[in-house]
C-alpha cells in the first residue's frame, strides 16, 4: 500500500510540475501575442503618421513655393513701374529743358 501511495504522489507531482509548465509556457505565449499586436500597432500608428507628416510637409513647402513666386513677381512688377517711372521723368526733364543756344 505505501508503495501505491509513493507512485501515485509521485505522479500527482509530476501532473502538478506538467500541468504549471504548460500555462505558464501559455500565459508567456499570450503574452508574447499581445506584446507583438501592440507593437504592429505602434509601427501602423508611425507609419501613417509618417506618410502624413510627409504629405503635409509636401502642401506646406508647395505653399511656400507659391508664395516665393508671388513675391518674385511682385518685385519684377515693382522694378519695371520705378523704371518706367524714372524713364518718363527723363523724358519731361529733358523736353521741359530750355537749351540756350548762343547767337
Amino acid at each position: 500500500m505505501d508503495r501505491v501511495l509513493g507512485w501515485f504522489l509521485v505522479a500527482c507531482l509530476f501532473a502538478g510540475v506538467s500541468t504549471w509548465l504548460a500555462l505558464s509556457l501559455w500565459f508567456t505565449r499570450r503574452r508574447a501575442q499581445r506584446a507583438e499586436g501592440i507593437l504592429d500597432r505602434i509601427l501602423l500608428e508611425s507609419s501613417i503618421r509618417t506618410e502624413m507628416s510627409s504629405g503635409s510637409s509636401e502642401r506646406s513647402l508647395d505653399a511656400i513655393a507659391n508664395e516665393v513666386e508671388r513675391i518674385g513677381e511682385g518685385q519684377r512688377f515693382l522694378t519695371k513701374t520705378l523704371l518706367e517711372r524714372s524713364q518718363d521723368a527723363n523724358v519731361s526733364a529733358r523736353s521741359s529743358m530750355r537749351v540756350v543756344t548762343p547767337h
